[in-house]
């Protein structure tokens, strides 16, 4: 064989081979392989066939909020145990007890019939009113001064009456001293006896005169008896207007 020949004969087969692999490129009926995959887009711009979405699952509803378990009532026959009261606070003292209650105010409790004070009015002082049976404005005066002292009243205003509410002793004229009060009964010895003789003392007695006047000022006393009923009067053991005993 010539080469002319040998190299004919290369070139047909080679070209037969190229036209082997050209048929392969193309599927039959003209279609494109199924088997090879398109290559993605080179840009960023989206594909003219869109795939079908994927399924999905529907969420599951959010479980609802646990509520709180209510809390177990108390029994109705036990109810809850009542808060205990507030301690009420002490009444204030009487004043006569807390002055009687006091070594000085002591010696003066049968003469003492009751203590008010009044509070003040306006520009006015606070009043200590002492009600007793006294009749002599000098124990009075001892009594206003007993007082002031045991009580701590200090320049307040101290007054002392008798049984009738007459004045017998007062600090109103000066708050740092008690004093007679103008106008207060006289003491015993004051005055001289009136002369009565017992009858004429006994009915001004029953009249309503206070005893000590019909038989202490104006009837001098003959009997032991009636010298003590005078002096238990002054030293606030005896009713100045009834002459009982009254104690102390």
């Amino acid at each position: 064989m010539s080469k002319k020949t040998a190299l004919f004969a290369l070139v047909l087969v080679s070209g037969l081979a190229l036209t082997g692999c050209s048929d392969d490129a193309e599927a039959p009926g003209g279609g494109a392989d199924p088997s090879r995959t398109p290559a993605a887009p080179s840009s960023g711009a989206p594909s003219s066939s869109s795939s079908a979405p994927a399924s999905q699952t529907p969420e599951e509803p959010a479980s609802p909020t646990s509520e709180p378990e209510p809390t177990e009532a108390a029994p109705a026959n036990n109810p809850p145990e009542p808060a205990e009261p507030a301690p009420a606070e002490p009444a204030p003292a009487d004043p006569l007890s807390a002055f009687t209650g006091t070594a000085a105010g002591a010696q003066f409790a049968g003469a003492l019939t009751g203590i008010e004070i009044m509070g003040a009015t306006g520009a006015g002082p606070t009043v200590h009113r002492i009600s007793t049976n006294l009749y002599d404005p000098g124990v009075a005066v001892a009594l206003c001064e007993s007082y002031r002292a045991a009580m701590g009243t200090g320049r307040q205003q101290v007054d002392v009456v008798d049984a009738l509410g007459q004045y017998l002793a007062t600090n109103s004229a000066d708050p740092a001293a008690c004093a007679t009060a103008p106008g207060a009964n006289p003491g015993p010895g004051a005055i001289p006896a009136q002369d009565f003789d017992y009858d004429e003392a006994y009915a001004a007695w029953q009249s309503g005169m206070p005893y000590y006047d019909a038989f202490c000022l104006n009837y001098t006393p003959v009997t032991a008896a009636g010298v003590s009923q005078c002096e238990g009067i002054e030293a606030g053991t005896v009713d100045a207007i009834t002459g009982e005993y009254i104690g102390g």
